[in-house]
Order: structure tokens, then sequence, then C-alpha cells
């Protein structure tokens, strides 16, 4: 788990705030802030600090969440593809359980 947070990290540091940053909605989103999520995965839970951009009326976009492919919810791909399988192995199982108690 210290080697993905290491990882985040790293690539947060390196996120360069953009002048503005244009969504699919083709609204300009100019404010941008540093913002903070958490993500679940099967080894614990990771933090990642990204810059955030909105505008009024607009959703807010995260470039760097784009960038990774981070899920829009908290459960990263490793719990996803776990569940996924059509046995119920025993990480199939503890992925479940790790579901409920989060």
């Amino acid at each position: 788990m210290q080697a993905a947070a290491g990882y985040l990290d790293q690539r947060s540091k390196a996120e360069v705030k953009q002048a503005e940053v244009v969504g699919t909605d083709e609204k300009v989103r100019t404010y941008c802030r540093p913002r903070s999520r958490s993500l679940k995965t099967l080894f614990g839970e990771v933090t990642v600090n990204r810059l955030g951009y909105s505008a009024d009326d607009a959703t807010s976009l995260f470039p760097l969440d784009a960038a990774l492919n981070l899920p829009e919810d908290k459960y990263f791909q490793g719990i996803r593809r776990e569940m996924s399988k059509p046995n119920r192995s025993r990480t199939n199982a503890c992925a479940y359980h790790l579901l409920k108690v989060w």
C-alpha cells in the first residue's frame, strides 16, 4: 500500500496548475483549489491530493483523476475486479466484506 500511496503523492506533487480547464460540456472552469479524496484498495485506504477546477453552474473537474483513470466512487479497480469474479474465493469474500464494512 505504501508504494501506491507514494506513487499518488508523487503524481500529486507533479500536477501543474492550469489557467483553465474545459469540460465535455464546453464550460470553462477557471477557479482552482486543492482538494483530496480517499480511495479504498484491497490493501487499505489511500488519499489522493489533486487540483479541482470549477465554475458557476458546472460540475468540478479533476484532471489528475482522469489522468490516473480513478473511479468516480471510492472503490479502486482491484476491489471491483475481485467482486466481479464468478467464484466466491477467499479474496472475493474479503473484498465483499471490506465493501460492507466501509
